[in-house]
């Protein structure tokens, strides 16, 4: 019986233990290497191999490292947030 009590214990802690780590970590980071090909304060356009755009979001706290402008080759790390979800019936 102690040692089912002690089983059931742990168990529960790894359960919360690994609930918690998910919680740190947060949505996954995507990375895309691509050419800019427009700029704008709050929004850029890449260029991803010869079909694919891509378009980013930007804030103040979006770090830029270098001089970024069109025709620039960057490489974007990046989130996808939900912003609203429905379910459709």
């Amino acid at each position: 019986m102690r040692r089912l009590f002690l089983f059931a214990v742990i168990l529960t802690v790894m359960t919360i233990m690994t609930g918690i780590v998910f919680a740190v970590n947060g949505p996954k980071t995507y990375r895309a290497t691509g050419v800019v090909l427009s700029l704008e304060n709050d929004l850029i356009v890449v260029k991803k191999g010869k079909k694919s755009q891509l378009e980013v979001i930007r804030n103040a706290d979006t770090k830029v490292t270098g001089n970024l402008k069109p025709g620039a080759t960057v490489i974007i790390q990046y989130k996808m947030i939900a912003t609203t979800i429905e379910v459709k019936k």
